[in-house]
């Protein structure tokens, strides 16, 4: 494998895999903070935005850091995982817009 390859997927998983953990942490944290703790955590809203984080931090981690790491898996495989985590993250959009809608709009 040349140079170039290896430096720009070193420099891809630099950022993709920070990224993937800061999402998916995020959305755990927002999923099982009680609603005390702040505007984020807030019954279906915090459920929602906490469902989107994970998803997108899943979605990100597959698409940009597994797909590179392992080019030859199985698309059989990859791509409905791919493409549950790409639902689970807009249900989770959905959510949070209806926790909105339903609260009034206030966070």
């Amino acid at each position: 494998m040349p140079k170039r390859r290896w430096f720009s997927l070193g420099l891809v998983l630099l950022a993709a895999l920070p990224w993937s953990v800061a999402l998916t942490v995020l959305g755990l944290w927002a999923m099982f903070t009680p609603p005390e703790a702040g505007p984020l955590a807030r019954g279906l809203f915090g459920m929602g935005v906490g469902l989107a984080a994970f998803g997108g931090g899943q979605l990100v981690f597959m698409v940009c850091v597994s797909d590179r790491v392992f080019p030859r898996a199985d698309r059989r495989i990859t791509v409905p995982a791919e493409c549950g985590m790409a639902v689970v993250f807009l249900a989770g959009l959905l959510a949070a817009s209806g926790g909105i809608l339903i609260d009034g709009g206030t966070l």
